[in-house]
């Protein structure tokens, strides 16, 4: 996501965009896998492709404060990846150094952890 060249692939009518639709279903394909919805959508492109596709559920819709269908997220998350020099990805890959974790590991995983355990903490109460 943090290279210009990755929006063609996700931009309204790219391949990450079209499968996305037609795993969603958003529109009504023929041969739609049973059970498949936005989240479980984003979650499987976001696992085949996971220096490409960030996952969107519940936490990070609540986090970010998002619709439950949002086509501008990937472009959002891509825009913040590259402001600044790369700034936000460059702390991204700083915490995966501090982690101790391989580079196999892309950002967009960071992300998805860090924000996924945030909003985990918000949701938390108190219990004393």
């Amino acid at each position: 996501m943090e290279n210009p060249g990755s929006d063609a692939l996700m931009e309204e009518g790219g391949p990450a965009w079209e499968l996305w639709e037609r795993l969603s279903g958003s529109k009504q394909y023929p041969g739609k896998p049973d059970g498949s919805g936005p989240v479980v959508a984003g979650k499987l492109l976001a696992r085949k492709r996971p220096h490409l596709i960030p996952i969107y559920d519940i936490r990070i819709k609540q986090l970010f404060e998002r619709p439950k269908a949002d086509h501008s997220f990937w472009t959002a998350l891509a825009a913040a990846l590259r402001v600044d020099n790369g700034a936000f990805h460059d702390q991204l890959v700083h915490l995966r150094d501090q982690a101790g974790i391989g580079e196999d590991i892309g950002v967009l995983r960071v992300f998805d952890v860090v924000a996924w355990m945030h909003q985990g903490r918000q949701g938390q109460v108190a219990t004393s």
